[in-house]
């Protein structure tokens, strides 16, 4: 496991399992199905509205989301953030979510597409955004204690991840009177 390239100092996106090249916010799979996890940063329980959002280069395989400090992925067997029960995800190639299973849900991305991510602590729902449209609750009452960023995606496959470290391309709205912080 190794990340090569640099991020900013207060970024520290991590190769989990695979190979991945990190060039500041741009992450690429150097190898078949890396995971990829902003360590440093952790959302507890019941701490509020957390957001990012992830720009796609590419248009392939890739899950999105989020995965708690337990999540175990192996890349040679494909599982990514989403396939282990500690870990949950957007899927927008074959549109699926995931947490271990896989159903329906939101729309096929495409290159240039925008995908934003959101937990909200308080009510322990996961939503994500294409193009800031939200395409619903994706999960409900999941189980973790803390959450951090993550992302699989397969060889060659290409994304900008922005955390809060640039101006959203479209953020959030407020849901009852609670503003997203950027993670």
């Amino acid at each position: 496991t190794r990340s090569i390239g640099k991020t900013p100092s207060n970024l520290q996106m991590k190769a989990i399992a695979g190979e991945v090249q990190v060039v500041d916010n741009k992450i690429r799979a150097l190898t078949h199905f890396p995971s990829l996890k902003l360590s440093g940063t952790v959302m507890n329980y019941r701490s509020g509205r957390w957001f990012y959002e992830v720009s796609l280069l590419s248009d392939g395989l890739m899950q999105i989301g989020w995965a708690d400090a337990q999540f175990h992925c192996d890349p040679v067997c494909g599982q990514g953030v989403g396939d282990h029960v500690h870990s949950w995800a957007i899927d927008g190639l074959r549109v699926k979510k995931w947490n271990v299973s896989c159903e329906s849900y939101g729309k096929r991305w495409h290159l240039g597409d925008v995908v934003g991510v959101l937990v909200d602590m308080d009510l322990m729902e996961m939503r994500f955004y294409l193009n800031g449209e939200d395409l619903g609750s994706a999960f409900c009452n999941f189980t973790a204690i803390s959450l951090c960023p993550a992302i699989s995606l397969n060889v060659r496959q290409s994304a900008r991840v922005n955390f809060g470290q640039y101006k959203f391309i479209y953020p959030p709205e407020e849901a009852d009177g609670k503003r997203f912080r950027p993670v």
